[in-house]
């Protein structure tokens, strides 16, 4: 699975960057590929963060215009049981070697130790 970071979401939303072309180019690549992708939740937060900043765009994105690029960003990326995927790569990223779950489906994911702590019970 492909993760793209901030920069390459920023610019290719931004029209004056230098990197517009190519990094709206990967961007639309991806969202139209039948493979599943992501962006790490910390890259929504920071595109948000850059693209909204009066101080580094003389005409910078309104809030509904960057909140709309995430989510047809979102609309592409990963769904269903792919996103768990995320959620363990940001664990394994982290240094997490033991997660509790209620959840199956992060048994597949063999570098965590999943552990269901309410198996016994109900």
């Amino acid at each position: 699975m492909i993760a793209v970071e901030t920069n390459i979401l920023i610019h290719s939303v931004r029209e004056e960057s230098p990197y517009y072309r190519p990094a709206l180019t990967q961007t639309t690549s991806l969202a139209e590929s039948r493979d599943p992708w992501a962006i790490p939740w910390p890259c929504v937060y920071e595109f948000l963060r850059v693209v909204t900043h009066p101080k580094l765009f003389s005409q910078p994105n309104t809030k509904e215009d960057a909140l709309e690029r995430i989510e047809r960003f979102r609309e592409s990326a990963a769904t269903g049981n792919l996103v768990h995927e995320h959620i363990a790569a940001l664990c394994l990223g982290h240094g997490v070697s033991e997660f509790y779950t209620m959840d199956r489906e992060f048994s597949r994911f063999t570098e965590l130790r999943v552990v269901y702590p309410f198996r016994n019970r109900a």
